[in-house]
């Protein structure tokens, strides 16, 4: 079977960060398990809900083992950010020169 596709029927999805993932991933649950609450999900559900359940644990439990950046904002940290941007303005001179040749 051969299948097309047109733009209308396309679909694109957002990037996601980690605690909108999950935040995701919970209302789809909450969702799934409410509707499963007034009768029976079909079957073509019931896998994909545990695929995405066992998914959702496993997101869970790297988040938490992920170490938070610190929050500080020394003057080291500015100081260098101020350098990057000075070097990137720099690049950014050059190569308007270079394009008005």
């Amino acid at each position: 079977m051969t299948r097309t596709y047109d733009a209308a029927e396309l679909v694109t999805l957002p990037r996601l960060d980690v605690s909108t993932a999950l935040s995701l991933a919970t209302q789809v649950v909450a969702a799934a398990e409410e509707e499963a609450r007034s009768g029976p999900l079909p079957p073509s559900l019931t896998k994909p809900l545990g695929r995405l359940k066992a998914a959702h644990a496993d997101l869970e439990k790297a988040a938490v083992r992920q170490t938070p950046l610190p929050r500080e904002d020394s003057e080291r940290a500015r100081e260098a950010d101020r350098r990057l941007d000075s070097g990137w303005a720099g690049v950014h001179m050059i190569a308007q020169g270079h394009l008005r040749f």
